[in-house]
């Protein structure tokens, strides 16, 4: 894995002047259920957010997915996170979005059922 500190500091500047507030997170938290991304959170007790990477060629992969979240929210129908930012540092693309905290969702969403998973996410 490459040397975060870059890409973090990088993201966390990037941050502050979109999002319009202080950034500076503690050291990022990796987090794993991804097959072809890195994932990470960073927080700084205030904010949080859920950080995407891959290699600085896939770019265009999280272009399109923060498009596709955008466009799933403007509906008004599903709960997504809203993306903050794309772009690469240090020759890695990244992803910012909204950390959305799922603690106490179930580990098996078909067992909770639909009603369930729906207000779980709204």
């Amino acid at each position: 894995m490459p040397d975060l500190a870059p890409v973090v500091a990088h993201i966390s500047e990037q941050i502050r002047s979109i999002a319009g507030h202080p950034f500076d997170p503690a050291p990022p938290r990796l987090v794993g259920g991804g097959c072809i991304n890195t994932a990470l959170t960073l927080r700084d007790g205030s904010h949080a957010y859920f950080v995407k990477l891959n290699q600085g060629q896939r770019l265009s992969m999280f272009e399109a997915e923060a498009a596709g979240l955008k466009a799933l929210a403007a509906t008004g129908t599903l709960r997504v996170p809203a993306p903050l930012c794309t772009g690469v540092a240090a020759g890695q693309a990244y992803l910012v979005m909204e950390h959305l905290d799922l603690s106490g969702a179930p580990r098996n969403w078909a067992q909770a059922g639909p009603v369930q998973a729906g207000r779980l996410l709204a």
